[in-house]
């Protein structure tokens, strides 16, 4: 199945490492990745975590995490993005406390 895996040339190792895809004859296919999440920490060092949209699979065995850029219509990896700390399921996720919502309390 895997006997021949094209080699990445420097143009596909430069691309993955500013966070686009290898040529499209290095993948092997693209899934969803529901309920998974990339954890990044912001200038401000606070950690923000955005839903990755895919994993793509390439020949090599490399799983790469894909986020989706809505204003260029494209993915792109999530680890090239400056502050990329990991990728988490939604379990280990805190859930977002909002401090702006006034506190009731139910007599």
């Amino acid at each position: 199945m895997f006997g021949n895996i094209p080699k990445m040339t420097s143009e596909d190792k430069i691309n993955m490492l500013s966070g686009f895809l290898p040529s499209s004859h290095h993948i092997l296919t693209i899934t969803p990745a529901t309920g998974f999440y990339a954890r990044f920490k912001d200038k401000q060092e606070k950690e923000i975590y955005i839903p990755l949209v895919g994993w793509a699979y390439l020949k090599n065995g490399d799983m790469l995490p894909l986020l989706y850029k809505h204003d260029t219509k494209s993915h792109f990896i999530a680890f090239a993005v400056d502050g990329f700390m990991a990728v988490l399921h939604e379990d280990h996720v805190p859930d977002e406390e909002d401090d702006d919502e006034p506190e009731f309390k139910i007599n």
